[in-house]
């Protein structure tokens, strides 16, 4: 669907569309179809294969979710409110990660795309709250 470009929520559906394919679809996606043995091996934490498809299979669910609310003409509560617990939560869990140590095996590389991840996190979990002030209510 084509906006104007007088269109308020233009800069939150750019948001959510980049994290809707960077920290959805994207790692989803790699994590369904990923071997099992590589999960195992370079897993920073003990988790099971079965772990990491359930996640996968989560993030790929969240990300089309993004994407597709991105189309939505008005944005309302309903998109605004799990997108901000979504980006906040995985953010807190990254932030306490990295305060507890769990990171340091990771390589530099790794960490790079942890903190790009984490910025993403916060643009994604802090663009959504000024829309929810009355001005942009109908």
């Amino acid at each position: 669907m084509a906006y104007s470009l007088a269109d308020p929520y233009r800069p939150l559906r750019l948001v959510l569309r980049i994290n809707g394919v960077l920290l959805g679809l994207l790692p989803g996606f790699y994590l369904l179809i990923a071997p099992a043995r590589w999960l195992v091996a370079v897993s920073p934490v003990d988790a099971s294969p079965l772990g990491w498809r359930v996640a996968g299979a989560a993030l790929l669910a969240f990300g089309l979710f993004l994407v597709l609310a991105a189309g939505v003409h008005d944005l309302d509560l309903f998109v605004l409110l799990p997108c901000v617990l979504f980006h906040a939560l995985l953010a807190l869990v990254l932030l306490l990660a990295y305060l507890g140590h769990q990171l340091d095996a990771l390589g530099n590389v790794a960490r790079v795309g942890l903190v790009i991840i984490f910025l993403l996190c916060l643009v994604g979990a802090l663009m959504p709250l000024r829309y929810f002030s009355a001005e942009y209510r109908f």
